[in-house]
């Protein structure tokens, strides 16, 4: 089996019919020439779903990158297994029947092939289920309903994921890769012809886990709590275990474990030896809901090489990925997964004025610096019946005024501004405050080093810094009404109405 594309095949089996004894025989429907009507099955397989961690944004699949992507064909030699169900019976033998694959050429449709003396017919009120790979002994109880025999198969144990799934050529691992299909006769059509035609959609009875070994640019200065994206692959990783099933090995360097799906919240762990035999260990965040049939989940571990790696300080005009990870303002290019995991922009370095880590309810152990983020919107301040936040002008105070505004808002208070900032996506999953509202400290930081921002984030393809941008800080006078307003390349402060529309950015702490 292949991890590529959708597929789309035709079968045709119409060989001799087979009758079982204790099984029901329904050869009583045949065409207007007196002879059974056989089925084209055409089967097409849903793709593994990328699921994002608990707390992170939806993502595509493209953000992690793996050679033949998360769908599924089928190749030359592979099988299924099928049974025909009507009346808690099985029909005309078609128990656990095994068909086999074979391509088409030259980019024909691939066909199935049954053993010789079974066929698979067209019959009134006849369901079907099906599964691959096809396994000797697989039984089923007809009496029982379509889900609970699908149920039954995922719970088979001569279908369960091998423990070591590393053959070279992959047989392991999809033979791990148990897929389930049903159809009922409503499901079947019929062409022009009379041929009839019954589909059956396959789908991941089972969750694929990928580890994605990288090794990092740089080495973060020690006590620092970020760590620098992996641009290079791992080739070195070597002994690897994820979630106690040896991988296979993908050309691109990750690793893919085929595991059953699970109830209770759940993470991707486990370790791999580097070129010099010391242990990577590994855990990821948890899934709160656990691994689901059919989803993907995905870890990146990075690791740098010691004696090998330089060490490096974060610096403003870093790009800030979604995971907390940096990558360096000054590399030229970034690629397609690193500009799609880019979330802001690093614009101060170190502890902002007066700001302390204990203003952050625990959410950081140190203040390495801050990000602004990629996009902006224009909205009001809000509410202006009275102050609300304060007028600390050279402080950043961003987080606690942010928290003072959410609090009005659970009294049914409305501040738009805040309310972007703290809702803005794609949301952080390292160690940062979260998005919050900025004051007027960091706001002058950043629109005052306007143009060497916007040149990073061009390169992402972020909106740039220009224009007028309202801040969390309220103006010394008159601050029930007015809050303080920034333009880029102006050391002035000026105020403006609460009500009045003007940009809006927000930044984290990390």
């Amino acid at each position: 089996m292949k991890f590529m594309k959708e597929y789309l095949t035709g079968i045709s089996l119409c060989a001799a019919l087979l009758l079982a004894g204790g099984c029901s025989n329904e050869n009583d429907m045949t065409n207007s020439n007196g002879n059974p009507v056989p089925l084209t099955v055409r089967a097409t397989a849903g793709s593994f779903e990328e699921v994002p961690e608990t707390g992170k944004s939806d993502a595509p699949a493209t953000r992690t990158p793996t050679e033949d992507g998360n769908t599924t064909t089928f190749a030359t030699g592979d099988a299924i297994g099928i049974f025909a169900i009507k009346d808690g019976a099985i029909v005309d033998g078609i128990s656990n029947s095994k068909l086999t694959y074979s391509e088409g050429a030259d980019g024909a449709a691939g066909s199935w092939n049954p053993e010789e003396g079974t066929a698979l017919y067209w019959y009134e009120g006849v369901s079907y289920v099906a599964y691959y790979p096809y396994t000797d002994g697989i039984t089923i109880n007809a009496t029982k309903t379509t889900d609970e025999i699908i149920a039954s198969l995922g719970g088979n144990g001569k279908l369960q994921p091998a423990a070591d799934q590393s053959a070279a050529d992959g047989s392991a691992y999809t033979a791990s890769d148990l897929m389930t299909a049903s159809a009922t006769s409503a499901d079947i059509t019929t062409n022009t012809s009379g041929e009839r035609f019954l589909s059956l959609k396959f789908t991941h009875r089972f969750s694929l886990l990928v580890l994605v070994p990288r090794i990092s640019e740089y080495i973060a200065p020690a006590g620092a709590t970020y760590t620098y994206w992996g641009t290079t692959a791992d080739n070195h990783a070597n002994s690897v275990t994820l979630n106690g099933i040896i991988p296979y090995r993908m050309a691109d360097g990750s690793f893919r474990a085929i595991v059953p799906p699970t109830t209770t919240a759940s993470t991707l762990h486990g370790n791999y030896k580097d070129e010099a035999g010391r242990m990577v260990n590994f855990r990821s965040t948890p899934y709160s809901s656990g691994f689901t049939s059919g989803g993907c989940y995905t870890l990146t571990v990075t690791r740098s090489q010691p004696g090998v790696t330089p060490e490096r300080k974060v610096a403003v005009g870093d790009f800030y990925m979604q995971n907390g990870m940096i990558v360096a303002g000054s590399k030229e290019t970034l690629t397609a997964e690193e500009k799609v995991n880019c979330i802001g922009i690093v614009f101060k370095v170190g502890t902002g004025n007066q700001d302390k880590v204990s203003h952050y309810d625990g959410k950081l152990t140190a203040i390495q610096g801050y990000a602004v983020s990629l996009g902006q919107t224009s909205e009001s301040w809000g509410a202006a019946s009275r102050r609300w936040t304060g007028t600390s002008w050279a402080e950043y105070f961003g987080y606690i005024y942010t928290k003072n505004m959410l609090a009005a808002m659970a009294e049914g208070y409305s501040f738009p501004a805040c309310k972007w900032c703290v809702e803005y996506t794609p949301k952080p999953t390292g160690v940062t405050s979260g998005w919050h509202f900025p004051s007027n400290m960091p706001v002058a930081d950043f629109t005052s080093n306007a143009a060497t921002l916007n040149t990073y984030l061009n390169k992402v393809g972020g909106t740039i810094i220009s224009g007028w941008y309202i801040t969390s800080t309220e103006a010394t006078s008159e601050g029930e009404n007015y809050c303080t307003l920034k333009q880029p390349n102006d050391g002035t402060t000026y105020k403006i109405g609460k009500g009045e529309r003007r940009n809006v950015r927000a930044i984290l702490t990390f």
